[in-house]
């Protein structure tokens, strides 16, 4: 098992019955998927097991992915870097149909003629793993957002959204 450039598509007819292992880099311009979501992808990298299940006439797919990606930070509209990763353990199906014959909570990745799609399986897990809500882990990040006016002119005072109901409570108290 060497670090190499992952195929983009495994030949399942092509193993037998054989297990097999894959790890190694993809490039991420052929991520249009992610490529949408993302600033930029650099740096995808994958662990692969393929193996045979005699018993059940299909393959078993395993993995790990990570990849570096630019997202856009929420807080301060600025771009930063993020590790995103991914796990996966599938089963192999030619036909969509062929879904309906496992376990509802068993995980399937299709497989037309035997043709496993890597480079989408990698795909689709890290924009799983994509954060919902891209931010800085400093909350300070602001990006200067928070205040709109002159530069030495203080923050005005921020009142609070329950001060009116504040001023209806003292005035019932005190009719009473």
């Amino acid at each position: 098992m060497q670090y190499a450039d992952l195929p983009r598509q495994i030949d399942l007819t092509r193993l037998g019955g054989e297990s097999r292992d894959y790890v190694g880099g993809l490039a991420g311009e052929g991520m249009t998927k992610l490529g949408a979501l993302v600033e930029d992808v650099t740096a995808i990298e994958a662990t692969i097991e393929v193996a045979y299940l005699p018993d059940q006439e299909r393959f078993a797919v395993r993995g790990d992915c990570s990849a570096q990606v630019s997202v856009l930070c929420e807080r301060c509209l600025e771009p930063m870097r993020q590790q995103i990763d991914g796990r996966f353990d599938v089963l192999s199906v030619d036909r969509p149909q062929e879904a309906d014959q496992l376990p509802a909570d068993q995980a399937v990745v299709e497989a037309p003629r035997g043709q496993l799609d890597i480079a989408t399986l990698i795909e689709d897990e890290l924009i799983l793993g994509l954060p919902v809500v891209p931010r800085h882990e400093d909350t300070a990040c602001d990006g200067g957002q928070r205040h709109f006016g002159p530069d030495n002119e203080p923050l005005p005072k921020a009142l609070s959204p329950f001060a009116a109901l504040g001023a209806l409570r003292s005035d019932s108290n005190g009719s009473e």
